[in-house]
């Protein structure tokens, strides 16, 4: 019986390479059919997207380079799918593919994640990050967890 595993770091750095080398040019949105930018956004999103959203509670508390790297993987991406030039702004990039940054998103993903857990009492990390919220520990600037940094918006 053979056994596959799936390195997340080597599925983006495939993606990276694929984006910066790619075999075929570009397609420009304004030649291509409107149907099959759609289709590369949407696997974009079940394919990139979810690898990116797996992870983004735990590496939210990363520093801002380590997490700029994973965003520009997904912005060549986008501007491959679009045809965008590197000069493109990046925020016509997500209003183009209706998409948000990695940071945004992370923001989003962290702050819902309290809510939900709030209704499953039997998760197993409830009780822990109860505790954690109720805690009075003083974090360092830099080591702050991602949930106690956005569980005052919450």
């Amino acid at each position: 019986m053979v056994v596959f595993t799936i390195n997340p770091g080597m599925i983006l750095f495939s993606i990276w390479m694929a984006t910066e080398f790619p075999l075929n040019p570009p397609l420009n949105s304004w030649d291509s059919d409107p149907k099959l930018s759609q289709t590369l956004v949407l696997l974009h999103k079940s394919l990139v997207r979810s690898l990116m959203d797996y992870g983004a509670i735990a590496y939210g508390s990363a520093s801002k380079t380590n997490l700029e790297r994973v965003d520009v993987v997904g912005r060549a991406i986008l501007r491959n799918i679009l045809g965008a030039k590197r000069s493109n702004p990046v925020e016509i990039l997500y209003a183009e593919t209706g998409m948000e940054s990695l940071s945004w998103r992370t923001k989003l993903l962290t702050r819902k994640y309290p809510i939900n857990l709030s209704h499953k009492p039997n998760n197993p990390i409830h009780k822990p990050f109860v505790q954690l919220a109720t805690t009075t520990t003083q974090w360092k600037p830099r080591s702050t967890p991602g949930l106690i940094k956005e569980l005052d918006f919450v």
